[in-house]
């Protein structure tokens, strides 16, 4: 796989990162993943200005980064699709603090490392999956909102106790909160439908503000879809019509079942058939469609 690191684009395998870079030491450093319609990233605004955020509650100077702005990533990824043979592609957009000698910086980060991978899309990616509620605990973040941080221990944690079960490829697990409240997936947000009104945790210092969570919610005002963005407990699954999860590669993902830390069933349906998560899933389609248009050529 051809990848961007630096202003260079390369095989990955030549790719490196100093030592003494304090993403590697310290874990200062922050990501976006987005994917492309047609060659083109969608939403890629909404992404950088996260990350631009993050960047700034750590004193990372973002203006010095190359990538940092949609007209100068975009011809990137067009040329990294060229390079990797790829029509479209999920991407990871890392910026970290950068080669800093010593402990602790006294002073901001000036010098950040840039790195942008490619990884071909999964052909599953819209199919039903099943939830599997997780003993691990989603903590909270140093910042409220809380950032996409490459410290990624908590996320991690949870990802291996959803592998220990042996769950079926593409299932995702949902973390609570250490008072027992919905918090988000392990890289994705969740949302419930009853009685044609939306809910959803709301963000805390606990809960990621997905970019895809933010567009839907917003198309849902401009809408006027009903929604409430809340604090629910597992509890609130048992008469939910639809249980669906968001992220920027998979857009809505519509779960069949739900499975408690015990592995029981707590809740089943097939989300894919509900009317109301089929009316966003189409409003979604017609966005990136709107958005990213035909193909580039």
């Amino acid at each position: 796989m051809k990848i961007y690191l630096n202003g260079r684009i390369l095989p990955e395998e030549e790719a490196t990162v100093s030592a003494t870079d304090h993403g590697f030491l310290y874990g200062a450093g922050f990501f976006e993943t987005f994917r492309t319609f047609n060659g083109r990233a969608f939403l890629i605004d909404e992404h950088l200005k996260r990350l631009k955020s993050g960047c700034e509650q750590i004193r990372i100077r973002y203006g010095n980064t190359f990538l940092g702005t949609e007209p100068r990533m975009e011809p990137v990824l067009t040329e990294l699709l060229k390079a990797n043979d790829l029509p479209d592609a999920a991407f990871r957009y890392t910026v970290s603090a950068g080669p800093t000698p010593g402990g602790l910086p006294r002073q901001a980060y000036t010098a950040p490392t840039e790195l942008l991978v490619p990884r071909p899309l999964s052909e599953n990616d819209s199919q039903p999956v099943s939830l599997h509620v997780l003993t691990t605990r989603r903590n909270s973040s140093e910042f409220d909102p809380r950032p996409k941080s490459v410290n990624y221990l908590n996320s991690l944690a949870g990802h291996f106790e959803l592998l220990d079960r042996k769950t079926a490829p593409g299932d995702e697990g949902i973390m609570l909160s250490p008072d027992g409240r919905l918090c988000e997936g392990v890289t994705s947000n969740l949302f419930l439908i009853r009685d044609g009104c939306v809910h959803t945790p709301r963000c805390t210092g606990r809960i990621l503000p997905g970019v895809t969570r933010q567009f839907l919610l917003g198309l849902a005002r401009s809408r006027r879809l009903p929604h409430i963005e809340g604090d629910y407990t597992l509890a609130d699954m048992t008469p939910s019509d639809a249980v669906f999860l968001t992220n920027s590669v998979r857009g809505l993902i519509p779960v069949s079942a739900v499975f408690g830390a015990e592995r029981e069933r707590i809740w089943e349906n097939d989300s894919s058939l509900d009317p109301h998560f089929n009316k966003l899933s189409r409003m979604y389609s017609m966005e990136t469609l709107q958005r990213c248009g035909t193909p580039h050529g």
